[in-house]
């Protein structure tokens, strides 16, 4: 007997019937998904915004012609880096981003089971990773031929103090407002002096928990790469702090309303920690393997 408890000897008869062993987990091959309501369907039934084994193992035919309807449903983007049989060539010109750079490239070849990401020269790439002062406008951004980093965040030592984003550091914002927001409509001066301390110490307890929570300048910045790099493997954003296509709302960057699958201003699992650090999610991993099937690497 081996592991799937089956008889493993081809051939074996019992009364005149031949016994091969089978992998249970190989039983099953994926239906054909042959209509745009068969495809509507499996959608739904499926984990929002995550490819299915299924939609992940049809013809190639399938892609193609229901590219547009994946697109949505997934919240991809389009081809925007140019790759060589599933392969591209990066070339970090910034030596300050070499260490988060090899990170993320290692974090995507390593869940993608081949090198997708390969070390570029200044001769031979197809994306450069450099850096540029873009005040406060934005971390990362990548247009497919030049991946940039906002060099004022990258050397702000007090930039990761803040970032700390979790279920308790949302809660404490949010009880922090408040307190801000009763404090400015009290008109007795001797009530807003003593409500004052509680603004003080909701305050100082806020600062405390993101303290805890704020990733190191490493996990940061290579989550970032990471998030960035996942746009020229052609994602678009998700509302799922869990991802590292997380984003805030579905505006910002190559995401927009018209082209998600939805519009979004908050995050889908309020009570998630956001992922800040350089590893992704089943569902980035899925939606990468989409990014394949259809053609954008």
């Amino acid at each position: 007997m081996n592991k799937w408890g089956a008889v493993t000897m081809v051939g074996l008869l019992l009364g005149g019937v031949g016994i091969t062993a089978v992998n249970p987990q190989q039983a099953t091959a994926a239906k054909t998904i042959t209509t745009q309501a068969a495809l509507n369907s499996a959608i739904k039934k499926g984990t929002d915004l995550k490819p299915s084994a299924t939609i992940l193992s049809q013809p190639a035919s399938f892609y193609t012609r229901y590219k547009s309807s994946l697109t949505k449903n997934f919240n991809m983007s389009k081809k925007i880096t140019t790759f060589h049989n599933h392969k591209t060539y990066v070339y970090v010109k910034s030596p300050s981003l070499k260490t988060y750079t090899t990170k993320a490239m290692a974090t995507w070849n390593k869940v993608l089971g081949r090198k997708v990401f390969v070390a570029g020269t200044a001769s031979k790439h197809d994306l450069v990773v450099t850096t540029k002062n873009a005040g406060t406008a934005w971390d990362g951004m990548n247009n497919g031929k030049t991946l940039t980093i906002n060099s004022n965040r990258l050397n702000d030592a007090n930039y990761l103090k803040n970032l700390g984003n979790s279920a308790k550091t949302r809660s404490l914002t949010t009880q922090y407002k408040n307190s801000l927001s009763k404090y400015s409509k009290l008109t007795n001066n001797k009530a807003r002096v003593a409500y004052y301390s509680t603004v003080v110490k909701n305050y100082n307890a806020l600062l405390a928990a993101k303290k805890s929570a704020a990733p190191t300048k490493t996990n940061y910045w290579s989550a970032i790469m990471v998030h960035e790099l996942g746009h020229s493997l052609g994602l678009n954003h998700t509302p799922y702090l869990t991802d590292i296509m997380y984003a805030e709302k579905s505006n910002n960057g190559l995401t927009s309303a018209v082209n998600g699958k939805y519009a979004w201003s908050s995050a889908k699992d309020p009570k998630s920690t956001r992922l800040m650090k350089p590893a992704v999610s089943s569902r980035d991993v899925s939606r990468a393997k989409l990014g394949m099937k259809l053609g954008f690497w």
